[in-house]
């Protein structure tokens, strides 16, 4: 059962978190988004069928981007990048979108937990050679950090400074943050420095994923005529870092 909230937020503090959260919307009509989701889910065995999904895919959204003008700002979202890439044809689906998409004003994101997934990959050159911007996370492995280190030519400071990261949740909640390493390429000056990223209760709420707090937001949230009202409401009782932590030094 559902706990109650210790306390409601009043008129004032609703107008200031829903113009937070306002911040991070597109108006309606200004924006046109394509999501495949549920390809992962198809079984190993089915090869074929994987194999024809990828095929589906890759070729609604290459002709989706190319049909657009070139002035228009997309974005391409490999989420788990691992799944496409373990799908038949996956990894040239990848290369195609980093080495072509660019040209019709599309930006490529691809997310990636392990760099060994990539680092034999025939994928890795197209990623590294094609991408301005890097964000590199905690690394439990020293390993991983020396070879990412080393494939983006970081210095032994700053892969030093990786391996100190602190584990988010291995934090007080109080206090919990979590930070990641940026590289962004620049022909005349390249730039490279941490990130220090304090997530709101809205957010840690809307982003939690388990099974159990999944159905019960799903549940919570229906009981709200708008979803930002319902979010700011119910994230209410969520322990988090205070905002102006944000500029604490990390380590």
């Amino acid at each position: 059962m559902r706990k109650p909230l210790n306390r409601r937020f009043s008129s004032s503090e609703l107008v200031k978190n829903r113009t937070r959260l306002e911040n991070y919307c597109v108006p309606q009509g200004e924006m046109e988004a394509v999501i495949f989701d549920g390809v992962g889910q198809i079984p190993e065995h089915a090869v074929e069928l994987k194999a024809a999904a990828n095929f589906l895919v890759a070729n609604y959204g290459r002709q989706k981007i190319i049909s657009m003008p070139r002035a228009v700002p997309k974005i391409a979202i490999f989420e788990e990048a691992a799944r496409t890439l373990d799908i038949p044809g996956g990894t040239k689906m990848i290369q195609e979108y980093y080495r072509q998409m660019r040209k019709f004003g599309c930006n490529i994101l691809a997310v990636i937990q392990q760099y060994d997934i990539i680092k034999e990959s025939a994928v890795r050159g197209a990623m590294i050679g094609n991408s301005k911007m890097f964000m590199i996370t905690a690394q439990q492995s020293r390993d991983d950090v020396k070879e990412i280190g080393e494939a983006l030519s970081l210095s032994p400071k700053t892969m030093e400074t990786i391996n100190n990261y602190p584990l988010p949740e291995l934090m007080d909640p109080r206090e919990r943050f979590s930070a990641f390493t940026y590289v962004a390429n620049d022909r005349m000056r390249r730039m490279v420095g941490t990130v220090k990223n304090v997530a709101s209760r809205e957010l840690l709420y809307a982003a939690s994923s388990d099974n159990e707090t999944f159905d019960e937001r799903k549940k919570a949230l229906a009981q709200y005529r708008d979803v930002v009202t319902g979010l700011i409401q119910e994230s209410g009782a969520i322990t988090c870092a205070k905002e102006e932590s944000a500029t604490d030094p990390i380590l």
